[in-house]
C-alpha cells in the first residue's frame, strides 16, 4: 500500500509539473478524485452539506402542457423560466416552457420541416437569453418565447454524437477527430456554419473511428464511429477526457487548448477492458459531480451502483458517493433540510441553483415515506398522471 501511494504521488507530481509548464497561469493544486475508495466506503452525502434550501414545484398539468416521463426530458434554464425538450427516441420532439411557479408559458417553435421548425432536436441550452436547439445536422436559434431567429448549419460534420459548446455569441466549439492520424482537435464553427479547424489537443491509440454495426433481423445497420474522446459541458466549464486515460482536462474557450485538472483514481477497480468510465460531469461552485460506469461483468456491482454518481468537494478534496436508496430505487443527496426523506439527484446547475424533475408517481411514493407536512401537501395536489415535480436546490 505504501508503494502504491508513493507511485501515485510521483504520478500526480509529474502531471502537476506538466500542468505548470503547459499553462503558466494555472497554479491551483492538481485534484485527485478518489473513486475507488468512495465506491467502497459509500458514505451518504447530506443535502445540508451543500444546500441552503430545497423546494418542490409541481408543473402545470393540462393537455397542452403534458410531458413525457422525466427520463426522456432534457432541461435548460433561463433567468425566469425552465425549458423542457422531449428527445425520446422514436417520438416527435417538442419544447415546453414553465415559469418557476410551475405555470406553462408560451413557446412558439414547433415540430416540422419548414424554416424555423425542428424535427430531430436532441439537446437544448440557453445562452444570452436565446434558446439553442441542437439537431443532427444544424442548430436552430430562438428567443425565449420560441420565436425563430436563425439556423446555423456546419459546413462539415454533424452534431449527432458530438454536442457543440458556446464560446461566445454565434461562435461554437466542437470536438474533431482525425481517425487516420489518431489525433483529436477542437474546431470552431462560426455564424455562417464555416468550420475552422483547430490544432491537435491530444493523440490516442486503439480503434477510434472503426466502423461499427448493430444487427437487427439479420441486417447490419451502421452506427456512428466510436469517439476516442469526450467533451463535458453541463455548466460554465468545458471538460475533456480521452477514453483510454484517467486524466480530466479543462478547455480554455479562447485558446481551445487543454489544461490538466484532475485524475480519477479507481483503485482496485482500474481495468483496461472498460476505458470509457465517465458518463456525466457537472461542475458547481462547491463541487464537481460525475457518474462513473462500473462494467457489469467485471465488477458485478450491487443494485444501484452500476453507474453511481460521485461528488468531489473542492474545499476538502474529498470524494464521496451519492448512495442508493432501495426503497426509492434512486441515488442522491439525502434531504435532511426539510426533514422530508426525499432524495435529490440534480441533473443541471446554473449559477447557485441545481435542478431535477421527479415523475409524479415517484414523488407521491416518496411523500408517503416523508414526515414533512409540506411534502405531503404537495403530493396531495397531484395524481400519478400529473406532470413531473420540479426540484430546485439553492447552493450555500
Amino acid at each position: 500500500m505504501q508503494y502504491k501511494n508513493i507511485i501515485t504521488a510521483i504520478v500526480l507530481s509529474t502531471i502537476g509539473t506538466v500542468s505548470i509548464c503547459a499553462c503558466s497561469q494555472k497554479t491551483e493544486e492538481f485534484k485527485s478524485i478518489d473513486i475507488g475508495n468512495a465506491y467502497d466506503t459509500r458514505e451518504p452525502v447530506m443535502a445540508s452539506d451543500y444546500f441552503s434550501s430545497i423546494e418542490y414545484i409541481p408543473l402545470e398539468t393540462t393537455e397542452a402542457s403534458l410531458l413525457n416521463g422525466s427520463g426522456s426530458l432534457n432541461l435548460a434554464v433561463a433567468q425566469d423560466r425552465l425549458l423542457v425538450l422531449n428527445n425520446i427516441f422514436g417520438a416527435d420532439p417538442y419544447v415546453k416552457s414553465f415559469d418557476f411557479s410551475g405555470k406553462m408559458l408560451q413557446f412558439n417553435a414547433r415540430f416540422g420541416r419548414a424554416e424555423g421548425e425542428f424535427y430531430n432536436a436532441h439537446y437544448i441550452t440557453v445562452y444570452d437569453n436565446e434558446v439553442f436547439l441542437i439537431q443532427q445536422n444544424d442548430m436552430l436559434i430562438y428567443d425565449l418565447d420560441g420565436n425563430y431567429r436563425e439556423t446555423i448549419k456546419p459546413s462539415a460534420g454533424n452534431f449527432l454524437m458530438n454536442r457543440p459548446f458556446i464560446i461566445e455569441k454565434r461562435l461554437f466549439g466542437l470536438l474533431g477527430d482525425d481517425f487516420k492520424e489518431k489525433k483529436i482537435f477542437i474546431d470552431r464553427i462560426d455564424k455562417t456554419g464555416q468550420r475552422i479547424y483547430g490544432d491537435p489537443i491530444a493523440s490516442y491509440s486503439g480503434e477510434g473511428g472503426k466502423p461499427r454495426y448493430i444487427s437487427r433481423g439479420g441486417v447490419n445497420y451502421p452506427l456512428p464511429p466510436k469517439n476516442p474522446g469526450s467533451l463535458y459541458n453541463q455548466n460554465e466549464e468545458v471538460f475533456f477526457m480521452i477514453q483510454s486515460n484517467d486524466t480530466l482536462y479543462t478547455i480554455d474557450k479562447e485558446l481551445l487548448q487543454k489544461s490538466p485538472e484532475a485524475i480519477f483514481d479507481y483503485g482496485k477497480y482500474q481495468d483496461s477492458q472498460s476505458p470509457k468510465r465517465v458518463t456525466f460531469l457537472l461542475e458547481t461552485p462547491s463541487f464537481l459531480m460525475t457518474k462513473v460506469l462500473f462494467k457489469k461483468d467485471l465488477f458485478k456491482p450491487d443494485n444501484g451502483y452500476l453507474m453511481p454518481p460521485f461528488i468531489y468537494d473542492y474545499a476538502t478534496g474529498k470524494t464521496r458517493i451519492l448512495t442508493y436508496n432501495e426503497k426509492f430505487d434512486k441515488n442522491g443527496f439525502v434531504n435532511d433540510i426539510n426533514d422530508d426523506a426525499l432524495l435529490f439527484m440534480p441533473e443541471l446547475c446554473r449559477g447557485n441553483k441545481m435542478y431535477e424533475l421527479i415523475d409524479a408517481i415517484d414523488f407521491i411514493d416518496m411523500a408517503e415515506c416523508s414526515s414533512s407536512p409540506k411534502i405531503k401537501a404537495i403530493a396531495a395536489t397531484i395524481t400519478e398522471e400529473s406532470n413531473p415535480v420540479l426540484v430546485i436546490g439553492t447552493l450555500k
